[in-house]
Order: structure tokens, then C-alpha cells, then sequence
């Protein structure tokens, strides 16, 4: 994945943005991608950044794509990438590893009903924005964990680049699910979308089963 500039840079870093401290197999599906669905990663994707990935999908037009990978904790904190947030009250959200593009750069997802040039707009009731002025609103509102997600860095692609991985198989795309995204279970999201969409593990196993079964 390559780093591109989208439109969604005028959205999600109008401002001052948030800088944070260093720090082939199966079908791709039938759905095409689009702002606010889910690209999960096959089972055969290796690689430090994207195996066992689920990323939602922020922006996808003729610019290319960008999203952020939704099941990867960074195993740290707020406060501890942006040590001045505490005075904002929210240190203590965990802060998740969104991707190998500008990784100084936080992106918010959050949940809520805005009309405001500060967040695009993904879908449902889920936005996304990395300034600073939108993340003091989202502080007035104190909004809970549930409705809050802070990622560093984020996930592009260049025009077509992801429409040759999706013909090789790379990726499954799923209808995305606000509940999921915002959900404490995160680290099990890429589980439980890849035994949905490519349960032929689980189909061995049943098989395997019964053959035993019937060996008593």
C-alpha cells in the first residue's frame, strides 16, 4: 500500500492536525468497496502491517482509497502518544495502530450526529477527523469509549491499486458494522468476519468430526 493524497486529506486534516510521537486464495467477494464497509484480510495475507486485518474504509473514489485497520491495539494510551491530551480528559482511550501511512498522524473515528467542515462524514452515524478543534467538541461531549476510537496512522491506496488485490484474492469486502467497529472485542472482529466469509476451516473441522463420530 502506497501513500497517495485524496480528497479525504482536506476533510480529515483541515486544521491543525493531531501529530502523534514516534512511536492467494480465496474470492474477494461481490461487494465493491465503499466508504463505511469493511476490507478483510484473506487468510493467506502475511505481513507485518495487514495480516489478519480488518480495515474500515473512510473514502474510495478515483483519487484511491483510504481506511484504517480497526483490530490492531497499539498497547498504548492517549496520554502516552500525545502526552499534552490529558488535559482534555482523554488519556486513557487506548489508541490503535491504523496503518503504515503517516503513522504521526491520529486519526478519530467517533460516533454522534455533526454538521461540520471539522469531520467527514463516513456513514450511519460514524465520522472521522484529525483535528484538533473537533477532538475539544468531542471532549465537551465526553463521549464514552463505545462512540471514540483514536488511530495513528492510516491505510491508502493508490488509483487501482486496490482493485488488482481484490482480483488476487487479497481482500473480502463486507458490509461494515458501526456496533463491531466501536465494540471492546476488537481483537476477535478479524475471527469472527473471515469465519463468516471463508468458513471452510470450521466445515473441515465439522467433517473431521463426524467422520470420527461415526468411527464409535
Amino acid at each position: 500500500m502506497k501513500p497517495i493524497t485524496c480528497v479525504i486529506a482536506a476533510f480529515l486534516l483541515a486544521g491543525n492536525a493531531l501529530c502523534a510521537a514516534p512511536a492467494d486464495t480465496a474470492a474477494a467477494g461481490t461487494l465493491e468497496p465503499a466508504a463505511g464497509r469493511f476490507l478483510v484480510a484473506s487468510r493467506g495475507l502475511y505481513g507485518p502491517y495487514f495480516s489478519k486485518s480488518v480495515i474500515y474504509v473512510l473514502q474510495h473514489n478515483s483519487t484511491g482509497t483510504v481506511g484504517v485497520i480497526v483490530n490492531r491495539p497499539l498497547g498504548r494510551n492517549v496520554a502516552e502518544v500525545l502526552p499534552d491530551m490529558q488535559t482534555l480528559e482523554l488519556g486513557g482511550y487506548p489508541v490503535y495502530n491504523g496503518g503504515p501511512v503517516n503513522p504521526r498522524i491520529m486519526v478519530m473515528l467517533f460516533r454522534g450526529s455533526y454538521s461540520t467542515e471539522l469531520a467527514l462524514h463516513v456513514s450511519d452515524d460514524v465520522y472521522a477527523s484529525s483535528n484538533t478543534a473537533m477532538l475539544a467538541e468531542i471532549k465537551t461531549t465526553r463521549k464514552p469509549g463505545s462512540e471514540l476510537r483514536m488511530f495513528a496512522g492510516q491505510a491508502s491506496w493508490a488509483p487501482g491499486q486496490l482493485a488488482r488485490e481484490l482480483g488476487q484474492g487479497t481482500w473480502y469486502v463486507t458490509e461494515g458494522d458501526p456496533d463491531a467497529l466501536f465494540a471492546g472485542d476488537a481483537d476477535y472482529l478479524w475471527r469472527k468476519l473471515i469465519n463468516r466469509l471463508d468458513p471452510q476451516g470450521i466445515m473441515v473441522r465439522q467433517q473431521t468430526d463426524l467422520m470420527d463420530a461415526a468411527r464409535l
